[in-house]
């Protein structure tokens, strides 16, 4: 695979929408979504979520939107970073102005101006988001998990038609074990359970100790069992754990690109890699990491940043143009029910059915907001 060549993909896009139907005007606005009640990880508690929504407009009226949501401690720039980032794109862009330095490092303004420009393109082309990531067929829906905190959530879930449940863990072991078991219990042996300690447990020993107490519910898989820190030292210690845990290994917050995830390949540290548009700086980004893993045969799980209806519609449309690269045996749910812990959100979205979602057959990315600023 030419890697060069993937990522200056996302550089020829915007040149590709420029030169289409020069931009006339861009902005950016700051929302502040309350959740429905906190979502406690291995790393901190979040009551709210900090997103921006990043306008571009052509000539001809047409208006395409992007999102970054940044999360420093899961892989992003800081909020003010990103807010600074946009607010120099927002005046420069229509200028053909420089932007490379504004994106260094910020890969939640870099995903915003990324979706933004790949929203504009495809209402422009009449066309679902979806259908311009890929030259194949597309998942016409896609199977997506319920992230649950308790065996209830968990009852409601399954009753509700979703066979994949993920849970956070990693903040007292004791506490995990009981919770784990409880939920087992509460849904049977064939629903699918992953766990996601967000990097909390911190070294191999303490990953493959709390793994022992872990697993024997049945487990899926892990999410980033240990903190995501130099490439190459946490490639050949997830490979460790991997090795003799006997569990499957789903590196998240370590996949920041394609050469990281080159490195956790390489290693044999990686059953499914878990994708994050954001954290990727975009859709051509995360796509790369995706047929680079399919071609290494190992599994692609493409998950939201618990941002709004628009980055979670972005994710959506990146899981069908995925699965639809990919034979149905080796779709896995994709991370994408998070919306319903939003208290508040920028516009309506689509809610799964079955455990499964659709998007929309508007063109772009499908949401539609208010009358643009």
């Amino acid at each position: 695979m030419n890697l060069t060549a993937i990522e200056s993909r996302t550089s020829a896009w915007r040149v590709q929408a420029l030169l289409g139907s020069p931009l006339v005007s861009a902005w950016f606005e700051r929302r502040e979504l309350l959740l429905r009640v906190p979502l406690v990880t291995g790393r901190e508690t979040i009551h709210t979520r900090t997103v921006f929504l990043f306008f571009v407009r052509d000539k001809d009226g047409v208006v395409g939107v992007g999102e970054g949501s940044p999360l420093a401690w899961a892989g992003t720039e800081t909020v003010d970073e990103c807010a600074e980032a946009l607010q120099h794109l927002a005046r420069v862009i229509c200028q053909a102005g420089d932007v490379h330095e504004w994106l260094v490092d910020r890969p939640a303004a870099e995903a915003a101006l990324d979706l933004a420009f790949y929203d504009l393109v495809a209402r422009r082309r009449g066309m679902p988001l979806a259908c311009l990531l890929t030259e194949g067929a597309v998942a016409e829906s896609v199977a997506v998990n319920a992230l649950v905190t308790s065996e209830e959530d968990a009852r409601v879930a399954v009753r509700a038609g979703f066979q994949t449940l993920k849970l956070k863990v990693g903040r007292d072991l004791d506490a995990d074990v009981r919770l784990l078991r409880g939920v087992r219990d509460a849904v049977g042996p064939s629903v699918g359970i992953r766990i996601d300690p967000n990097g909390a447990w911190p070294d191999v020993a303490s990953a493959l100790l709390a793994l022992k107490r872990l697993s024997p519910v049945g487990l899926e898989y892990v999410e980033q069992p240990i903190p995501a820190g130099e490439p190459v030292a946490t490639a050949q210690a997830l490979a460790q754990i991997r090795s003799q845990s006997g569990v499957l290994i789903a590196p998240d917050e370590s996949v920041t690109g394609l050469d990281t995830a080159e490195t956790l390949l390489s290693a044999g540290a990686a059953d499914v890699l878990v994708l994050k548009p954001m954290r990727l700086g975009g859709m051509d980004r995360a796509l790369g990491v995706a047929r680079l893993a399919i071609q290494s045969a190992v599994g692609v799980v493409v998950t939201g940043f618990l941002g709004s209806a628009v980055e979670r519609a972005g994710a959506l449309h990146l899981a069908a143009a995925v699965d639809g690269e990919l034979p149905v045996t080796a779709r896995r749910a994709h991370g994408l029910g998070a919306g319903s812990w939003l208290a508040e959100d920028v516009a309506e979205s689509e809610v799964p059915s079955g455990g499964r979602l659709s998007f929309s057959g508007r063109t772009g990315h499908g949401v539609v907001l208010g009358p643009p600023g």
